[in-house]
C-alpha cells in the first residue's frame, strides 16, 4: 500500500520524527532506509523503555548502529 508519506520520505528528509511503531512500519515497508543516518535522537527514551518499547527501540537502532555506538540521554527537571 502506498501512502503520501512514502513519497515524501523517499524524496529525502533532513529530520523525521515518529513513534517507534511508526518508524518500524516505515522500515518494514521499505520506505525508510537508515543506512545513511548520522544521528538518532530519542526523546524520553527511558519512558519508551518503561512502557515496553525496548524491542522496538532496539530494532530501530540495529538498522544503523552497532554495539557501543549509541548514547541515550535523559533530562530530569
Amino acid at each position: 500500500m502506498f501512502f503520501p508519506i512514502d513519497r515524501d520520505i523517499r524524496s529525502g528528509v533532513d529530520i523525521l520524527i515518529g513513534t517507534p511503531g511508526r518508524i518500524q512500519d516505515l522500515i518494514n515497508r521499505g520506505t525508510l532506509d537508515l543506512s545513511q543516518l548520522s544521528h538518532v535522537v530519542l526523546d524520553e527514551v527511558d519512558r519508551m523503555l518503561d512502557m515496553g518499547f525496548a524491542d522496538s527501540v532496539d530494532e530501530i537502532l540495529q538498522q544503523r548502529y552497532t554495539e557501543g555506538e549509541f548514547l541515550g540521554f535523559v533530562c530530569y527537571g
